[in-house]
């Protein structure tokens, strides 16, 4: 048998892949490491708390070591970035924001009622804590943030203070308590004084809004009782919520009309404002059946009310400027009146809401223990009109799971269907049905992500969503990306899939999701997406429990965590070092897929591997694994499997730290020839396939590798068919 050797060269990187039969250049196994701009994969950069410690009588602290563990945080800014807020949610329910300015010592801020009152205290308790939900979620509109949780009061942040969203109740209802006529003269009338008509019956309703200071209205109290009186009548005027009928001489005998005096109610805090609103008369203007025994007497009169028809069409009347003032006097004629409001155009804000979302003006928010989707007025994303929802039970799971915005579509997921509602607020939005086999089982993981679509965790892997417009007309799509992962995704503990959290890091070009791996109730992992190349990695060992990114300039990564025990829980940054201080040093790891050349040759023995890195200094270390074996094949002698890569010998700027982690110097590929001819068993039996594991505790990356080996002759293999002379249809 004759020996060859035989060069193979592994280029262009990929990520994981776990699959039996995958390319050699796609990998079994990537920890802490992120794919480059230049085609290849570095050791992910590290992540340390967001405060210094500080010290205290010799003693050093930070001040996130006094804080309960973290259950969400959320990024937002106002006025074109010039506020920014970093703000949290802790698992005994008290809402926070962080604050560099009292960094070191006190970076935390508590977010306050309007009353002054801490949210998460005894007087706001929260009890989002240890349940099986998706803790709270945030939903920006316009310069305030809407925070939901499906369990607590829905409240609203205005970088200042907080309220609840919208009302929860009607107002209660006006009184009519005294009124007073106005005479009208021959000679000098003014009709559009004062209420009603004179020479005529007249009846009328009011009811009150409470209006709170982002100008969002509360539904319509109940409306009042009728206040009737007689604009010409030598009886006078009765006023029938008094039962006080007036005798003939204590009214002058002719034409008025009247200043009714009404009672309305003061709103809860954080009412800024009351609306009056008043119908128009609800007794038709002439008398039928009317005749005259003297001046102001009628008799024979014949009511002809229009109560029916204008008894619940209110008009607007006034605006009081105040939460304070009780008394109101009408003197508005019908013809002075404003528009028409419809009591079923406002309503209450939805209390259990757990999601939300705002899509062409217009705030949509679900409950995750219903299949009802509600949204909101346009323009007024607290005010929820009766009849402004989507019921989307099917024969599929009724419950929605996520909401998204994108585009032109608002995409709706249940955990075995995805939905898409359509329109717009003028025109009535509509629902379509997108997909009934493929859902969303956990919300905070829905991202759309760039040139790829929106991405989200489902049942039995993760998938995406084409993110076409719905104006073309095209179908949406919907596709696996975790194929080549499932393996990995075997070992989610789905069960608390809720739990887990996404990010899109712009910087690296990576959608992160943290997962529960192994059996964990909380994320100890992140998964990570490089969507430029579409290749998985993982990032290990991570205690996580939110992902935010700043939406500045910046690009800060935040890392929450719900670590309680370890002397590391809080805020953390990503990016500063390749050292994740929370955790010490840890290892980052690129193993390749396992490369077959059995297959093509008759035998195959390796002898080098020539690696392609840059060390920056740093050593590296090679493992050699054959046959899909468990066990790696250890080197002989002095360490052949560990080789330093100084990089010492460019162009550089001097030695000059910078920042005690780096040189002012140009660092570039080196290879490096590593001869595993000798490493222990390795020529033990025949070689089917092996796989190479490039891995070290300090900084390095990776263009690919070439793999020299001795080979026999090239495996000659005929098809069945031609073996046998076709005679089995093969």
């Amino acid at each position: 048998m004759g020996k060859n050797q035989a060069q193979f060269a592994v280029q262009k990187l990929r990520g994981i892949d776990d699959r039996w039969d995958v390319t050699p250049n796609s990998a079994l196994n990537i920890e802490n490491m992120t794919w480059t701009d230049q085609d290849s994969w570095r050791t992910s950069k590290g992540y340390d708390r967001i405060t210094p410690d500080y010290s205290l009588e010799g003693v050093a602290y930070n001040a996130w070591d006094f804080l309960v563990p973290i259950l969400s945080i959320y990024w937002f800014c106002q006025h074109g970035n010039a506020l920014q807020y970093l703000m949290y949610e802790l698992q005994n329910g008290y809402l926070q924001y962080f604050m560099g300015s009292g960094s070191p010592t006190a970076p935390s801020r508590a977010v306050k009622f309007v009353d002054g009152a801490t949210v998460g205290s005894a007087s706001y308790v929260r009890s989002c804590a240890g349940k099986q939900i998706s803790h709270t979620t945030f939903t920006m509109y316009g310069k305030n943030i809407y925070l939901f949780n499906g369990n607590d009061l829905p409240i609203v942040f205005d970088g200042k203070k907080a309220s609840r969203c919208g009302y929860s109740q009607s107002p209660g209802q006006p009184n009519i308590q005294i009124a007073t006529k106005l005479e009208i003269r021959e000679k000098v009338r003014d009709i559009s004084f004062g209420v009603g008509y004179e020479n005529s019956r007249n009846q009328y309703k009011y009811t009150v809004t409470f209006v709170n200071e982002r100008g969002q209205e509360s539904p319509m109290s109940e409306p009042s009782d009728k206040t009737s009186y007689n604009g010409k009548s030598a009886g006078g005027w009765v006023q029938q919520i008094l039962n006080s009928p007036a005798t003939n001489a204590s009214l002058d005998a002719g034409e008025y009309k009247q200043q009714p005096l009404i009672t309305i109610p003061v709103g809860p805090v954080g009412t800024v404002a009351r609306r009056i609103y008043r119908t128009q008369n609800m007794v038709s203007f002439l008398s039928e059946g009317q005749t005259s025994a003297g001046i102001g007497t009628i008799t024979n009169y014949t009511e002809n009310f229009r109560e029916s028809q204008y008894g619940s069409e209110f008009y607007f009347l006034d605006e009081i400027q105040d939460n304070i003032c009780t008394i109101y006097i009408d003197t508005l004629s019908d013809l002075d009146l404003g528009s028409i409001t419809d009591k079923d155009d406002l309503g209450f804000f939805p209390s259990n809401s757990s999601l939300g979302t705002v899509y062409k003006n217009t705030m949509f928010v679900a409950n995750e223990n219903t299949s009802v989707l509600r949204y909101s007025r346009p323009l007024n994303p607290e005010v929820f009109p009766r009849l402004n929802n989507f019921d989307l039970s099917d024969t599929q799971t009724s419950l929605i799971t996520g909401l998204h915005a994108m585009r032109d579509t608002l995409i709706v997921f249940k955990s075995r269907a995805i939905y898409a509602i359509l329109g717009d607020a003028k025109n009535g939005f509509f629902a379509q049905t997108i997909n009934t086999d493929i859902g969303c089982i956990s919300p905070q993981t829905v991202r759309d992500v760039p040139g790829v679509g929106l991405v989200f965790l489902s049942m039995d892997g993760i998938y995406m969503l084409g993110t076409q417009a719905a104006s073309s007309g095209t179908p949406f799509g919907v596709v696996k990306i975790s194929t080549p992962i499932q393996i990995l995704f075997k070992r989610f503990n789905l069960a608390y899939a809720k739990s887990f959290r996404s990010v899109i890091y712009h910087k690296d070009r990576e959608y992160w999701i943290s997962i529960a791996l192994d059996g964990s109730k909380t994320p100890n992992h992140v998964l990570k997406y490089s969507y430029e190349v579409k290749a998985w990695s993982l990032y290990k060992d991570v205690d996580c429990s939110g992902l935010i990114e700043s939406q500045d300039h910046r690009g800060y990564l935040f890392i929450s965590s719900y670590n309680d025990t370890s002397s590391y829980k809080g805020i953390m940054v990503y990016g500063g070092s390749n050292e994740k201080v929370a955790y010490g040093v840890f290892e980052s790891l690129y193993e390749t897929s396992n490369i077959s050349l059995a297959g093509i040759y008759d035998s195959f023995a390796p002898e080098t591997i020539l690696p392609r890195v840059i060390g920056y200094g740093h050593s590296i270390d090679i493992d050699v694994i054959t046959n899909r074996s468990p066990t790696v094949i250890a080197a002989t002698g002095d360490a052949l499997t560990r080789r330093v890569v100084e990089d010492q010998d460019f162009p550089s700027y001097g030695n000059s730290n910078f920042d005690s982690k780096a040189y002012y110097q140009t660092h570039r590929p080196l290879p490096i020839t590593i001869d595993i001819s000798t490493m222990d068993n390795l020529n033990e039996g025949p070689i089917n396939d092996m796989r190479i594991r490039f891995k070290n505790s300090t900084e390095f990356e990776i263009l690919g590798f070439e793999l020299w080996a001795d080979v026999g002759n090239k495996r000659n293999i005929k098809p069945l068919s031609e073996q046998f002379g076709g005679g089995f249809g093969v």
